[in-house]
């Protein structure tokens, strides 16, 4: 049986606290297999960059976990195999293009 690239269980991100607290991804699971292609879309604010952000691990999850169980599995913890394309930019400006990877 083939492993899935990466699974997500229970998934949640969640900005800010109390009252002002807004729900960027609640609950989500699933597994992507090797071979898989994949859009995410919907409207404004619906989680689409925040759920890639948790994939690549350029965030930090509020509740449950990312896995890339189908990469070596002691290495590192952000795929180098696997491209994400952002709708903005999410390099850092005051780096060049060698100091963000």
């Amino acid at each position: 049986m083939t492993a899935a690239v990466v699974r997500a269980e229970g998934l949640a991100k969640t900005y800010g606290k109390g009252q002002a607290a807004v729900v960027a991804l609640h609950g989500t699971t699933f597994e992507l297999m090797p071979g898989d292609r994949v859009a995410v879309v919907g409207p404004s604010g619906s989680g689409k960059s925040t759920l890639l952000h948790l994939m690549a691990a350029l965030d930090v999850p509020t509740a449950g976990s990312v896995a890339w169980p189908a990469l070596e599995p002691d290495g590192p913890r952000v795929p180098g195999a696997v491209g994400f394309v952002f709708q903005g930019p999410s390099l850092l400006p005051d780096l060049d293009v060698v100091e963000n990877t």
